[in-house]
């Protein structure tokens, strides 16, 4: 018989006797002598076994085979022969087991390898996609484990100056000059040690080139699997324009509240008086024009300072010559300067001053200018309006000055930082809303501009606007002041 048929060979179990008493014994089988064995199953090529020793090969107690001995050679087999068999059989059995074993694991380790390389490369996707979100939030980050901070995203670095390998201890890089170390400690301790997983908290905080913001702060704490406080996420938000916007929020309605009460009190009062003196209902007429253009420029003023606010002022630009604006404005102001016994004086250029502007704001710029001018000086007084034009030598730039000077009272150097803000009112008996400057600003720089003020207390104000020219050349520009420019 050869090798392959050997191989090929099929014995059932439960139709052979020695291999059935094997499986249900767990024991060796010794024939001796196939021929005085009943049971023994001939098969086509096994005509020359005459003696056999058999072993069953248990894994994990169950048998999967058997180790046979042959031998043409009558009762070459024995009982004693039975042993040393069944030995062999059972380190083949532990050597099949280890093979299995060893299969398995090195199944298992691949397979654990592959579901390690699977997470590993989602845990770097979800990294990158977690330091993007970092990276574009607007809000600071930082994260410490037990106040050492372990990461800052670029945000704070951004908010603050301060790299990841300048940050030394939690907060205080940062620390205010307001505001001890020792107090900033217990602050944190409450931040840190608080009851709760979430904190918030606003303070003052400093950058590393020393200037200062308010900042909102919300700490959330890191918790281990025992619920033990291991580290926190602080996010650090920036709410200095916020606060300043609530400051001129309130004080908006503040002094529009105001502005309009007393208007609207003097309606009442006129309303009253017209039932009382119907023989001066001129007078009360003109009255309440007054009071009503008075409420009619506060509701103009306040629309002005919200399109300003929301960005959505209108200004139409065209190419326009300076002078005539300017010298419709001093005409129509010349009767209230006469009425106050003032002089207004205005000198203009001869060369037209082309600028590229919205006439109208414009206009409403040198209004307010020499409204303001006329309002301040006292009777016998000065109101001076020159336009000139001016070119800078080192930039090249050409521009045309408007400078509005009087003789009035003048503003003290204490004012001068806030003269420009909404709502700031140097003087209490001068009517107005206080935005009419603000709202100057504001239009000025629309237009590329800028404004500035010189003052000195019980001598006058000098206001000067700079707006660029449209199109023209330097000697153009000297001509208008025989031959100098000035540099305001």
């Amino acid at each position: 018989m050869s090798h392959c048929a050997r191989l090929a060979l099929r014995l059932p179990v439960a139709t052979t006797p020695n291999m059935r008493w094997m499986v249900e014994t767990g024991q060796p089988r010794v024939v001796p002598d196939v021929s005085a064995y009943p049971d023994w199953v001939e098969l086509p090529g096994t005509e020359w076994i005459r003696s056999q020793i058999s072993a069953p090969i248990r894994v994990n107690g169950e048998v999967i085979g058997f180790l046979n001995l042959d031998s043409n050679v009558p009762n070459r087999f024995c009982d004693a022969d039975a042993e040393p068999i069944q030995s062999f059989a059972n380190q083949a059995a532990a050597a099949i087991r280890n093979a299995d074993l060893y299969d398995a694991l090195r199944q298992q380790a691949e397979d654990l390898e592959r579901r390690v390389e699977e997470r590993t490369a989602e845990l770097e996707q979800e990294r990158a996609q977690l330091q993007t979100i970092l990276d574009t939030m607007s809000e600071g980050v930082i994260y410490d484990e037990k106040l050492s901070v372990r990461y800052i995203n670029r945000a704070l670095t951004e908010l603050t100056g301060y790299r990841i390998d300048e940050w030394k201890g939690f907060l205080e890089p940062l620390r205010s000059q307001s505001m001890s170390s020792d107090e900033l400690q217990q602050m944190v301790h409450s931040l840190y040690e608080g009851v709760g997983s979430v904190h918030k908290r606003e303070l003052r905080f400093r950058r590393k080139d020393g200037t200062e913001f308010d900042a909102h702060l919300t700490c959330t704490h890191v918790l281990n699997s025992d619920g033990d406080v291991v580290g926190a996420v602080t996010v650090v938000r920036d709410v200095s324009q916020e606060k300043v916007l609530e400051r001129q929020k309130a004080q908006f309605v503040a002094y529009a509240s105001h502005e309009l009460r007393t208007p609207i009190t003097n309606l009442k009062t006129r309303l009253y008086l017209m039932r009382q003196q119907p023989e001066r209902m001129e007078d009360h007429w003109q009255i309440l024009e007054d009071v009503t253009e008075r409420m009619r420029r506060l509701v103009e003023d306040l629309l002005d300072m919200s399109r300003f606010d929301r960005g959505t002022i209108s200004i139409q630009r065209r190419n326009v010559i300076l002078q005539p604006l300017v010298r419709d404005v001093v005409r129509v102001q010349q009767p209230e300067a006469e009425r106050k016994n003032l002089t207004l004086v205005c000198h203009l250029p001869a060369d037209p001053l082309r600028i590229f502007a919205d006439p109208e704001r414009i206009v409403q710029v040198v209004t307010n200018l020499v409204t303001n001018a006329i309002n301040y000086t006292p009777a016998g007084g000065n109101v001076t309006i020159d336009v000139m034009p001016a070119w800078d030598a080192e930039s090249g730039d050409q521009s045309a000055i408007i400078a509005v000077e009087d003789t009035g009272i003048g503003i003290d150097d204490m004012h001068l930082p806030y003269i420009f803000q909404p709502f700031y009112r140097v003087g209490g008996t001068i009517e107005g809303t206080g935005l009419g400057l603000s709202i100057t600003q504001q239009i000025v720089e629309l237009h590329g501009g800028e404004i500035t003020v010189d003052s000195v207390p019980g001598q006058g104000s000098t206001f000067r606007v700079r707006l660029p020219l449209a199109s023209v050349s330097p000697m153009t520009a000297l001509s208008g002041t025989g031959g100098t420019f000035h540099r305001p």
